[in-house]
């Protein structure tokens, strides 16, 4: 005596596994290039405030310049207000909050994307 199942008749979990893998695809096709930007920013942002210190760096404008700019490249939307720099005697501080709209095919999400970043001065 054989079951049903075993004849290979539950076609219906095959395609609804197939549907849910393309929607996955489609959903890490749309976020990963986000995502690695904001990460990109984020170390970018680490890098300047290790040379925080060193002469070209000392001016906290130039820090927040250079960090719009290179979120601009990104296409990530981070103005000048989106970026606070402070410095204490021995450490540098940097904040940096934004929202990154997220196109999910049905609805957009809003991605609030909040980096802070503290290194010591040497």
């Amino acid at each position: 005596m054989t079951r049903r199942s075993e004849f290979g008749k539950g076609n219906m979990g095959c395609l609804v596994g197939l549907v849910v893998l393309a929607i996955a695809v489609v959903l890490a096709m749309k976020i990963m290039p986000t995502r690695v930007a904001v990460a990109e920013v984020e170390d970018f942002s680490k890098g300047l405030a290790e040379r925080a210190s060193l002469r070209p760096y000392t001016d906290d404008q130039r820090i927040v310049d250079e960090i719009v700019m290179r979120a601009q490249k990104e296409h990530l939307p981070v103005t000048k207000e989106n970026v606070k720099v402070w410095r204490n005697q021995a450490e540098v501080f940097i904040e940096i909050k934004y929202t990154v709209p997220l196109d999910l095919l049905v609805t957009e999400y809003k991605w609030n994307v909040e980096h802070k970043i503290n290194r010591v001065l040497f």
